[in-house]
């Protein structure tokens, strides 16, 4: 269960025509920011280019100041799709700042110089005020550059890396050697043994009927550790098939990290995959109740468990005990936390509306309905 954290203007920032907004919008910033920072430096140190190109120069750098913010908003967005790249994530942060720090203080030199021009004036903290405008811009453009790099290395570096590199010998990692309790790596593994390893430092998640040992890849992949942390010790198909179903690279990469096959949810021979709603069912009845599932709740006794130790939320008038979630959820924990205690309906709908798979998660964990 997905639950956004998303402001309504994030949906402006998704997609368009069906395709990702971000990789779209970011040449915005990485092409007509930078260009425009240069053109400042430039005007700074050629006063008779400042007639015919200062306004011009001033819209390019408003629209690299709106084109960063967009790129970030766009990024957000997409990031709530793929998991985020932290690096990228914290450059992209940082750089609106920067834009707007430009865009100001490169107008305002630029109609004080203009005025003091204009009484055939030339005072030194106008002289000051372009220098100080001058480095922000050379900072921007290396920032903008930093950004880009960040951005293009996670979407890029690890398929030329894997593309160019020998294929390795799929060999699970050090903890994944050993067996569960007995059981051979080719022998079938239960969700049980998955769950035994539902850390960062021995993390072993299932995908479409077979189990892999993440360990070494949480470090490396590329939209971000928190999607791997989500998804240790549990069935981690549903987040797999989203992102990457039918994607070739993406299925050869995680070979490397098998560790065996999965037992059948049915010992009469069902489907190989165990699904996300028997895995919900298999951890709720391992856990005790909180309350009856048949129990009225009041909104009063929903506030009261508010926190990552006790983490209960309505959703739909039906009230779900979300505790044991909030460190497996694919898009992390903080979706989670942030409907703790509250009425989370909005927040469900608008992702989940109409979807079978979360609805039948989300049945593992009801405990009562709302009074």
């Amino acid at each position: 269960m997905t639950i956004p954290a998303a402001a309504p203007s994030s949906a402006l920032f998704d997609t368009f025509a069906g395709l990702p907004l971000h990789p779209l919008i970011v040449h915005v910033a990485v092409v007509i920011l930078p260009l425009s920072a240069l053109a400042l430096i430039v005007l700074i140190v050629v006063p008779r280019w400042r007639k015919n190109f200062g306004w011009l120069t001033m819209a390019g750098l408003f629209v690299g100041l709106v084109g960063a913010v967009a790129a970030k908003e766009s990024g957000e967005a997409l990031a709530r799709r793929i998991g985020l790249p932290p690096d990228h994530a914290r450059l992209g942060d940082i750089l609106p700042l920067f834009a707007f720090a430009l865009f100001t203080l490169g107008l305002a030199w630029f109609v004080l110089d203009r005025r003091a021009r204009a009484r055939g004036e030339s005072p030194a903290w106008v002289t000051i005020l372009g220098v100080v405008a001058a480095i922000v811009a050379v900072v921007t453009i290396v920032m903008t550059v930093l950004v880009g790099h960040s951005g293009a290395k996670a979407a890029w570096a690890w398929r030329i890396t894997s593309s160019s590199a020998p294929a390795a010998t799929p060999t699970p990692s050090s903890s994944a050697s050993a067996s569960v309790s007995g059981t051979a790596a080719a022998a079938p593994l239960s969700l049980a043994d998955v769950q035994a390893h539902g850390s960062p430092d021995d993390c072993w998640a299932a995908v479409n009927g077979n189990v892999y040992d993440l360990t070494d890849w949480i470090s490396r992949h590329p939209g971000g550790s928190g999607v791997i942390e989500a998804m240790c010790g549990t069935d981690g198909t549903d987040a797999f098939v989203t992102q990457h179903g039918g994607q070739g690279r993406p299925e050869s990469e995680l070979e490397q990290f098998l560790v065996g096959p999965l037992k059948s949810a049915s010992a009469a021979g069902g489907s190989a995959t165990v699904t996300l709603a028997s895995y919900v069912s298999e951890a709720r009845a391992a856990a005790p109740a909180v309350a009856p599932a048949g129990k009225r709740i009041t909104r009063k006794q929903v506030r009261t468990h508010n926190s990552e130790a006790s983490c209960w939320s309505i959703i739909n008038r039906k009230v779900y005990d979300l505790t044991d979630w909030i460190n497996r959820h694919p898009g992390g924990s903080s979706r989670i936390l942030a409907i703790c205690g509250k009425d989370g309906s909005a927040a469900y709908n608008a992702q989940h509306g109409g979807q079978s798979t979360p609805a039948s998660y989300l049945r593992g964990f009801k405990i009562g309905r709302l009074k």
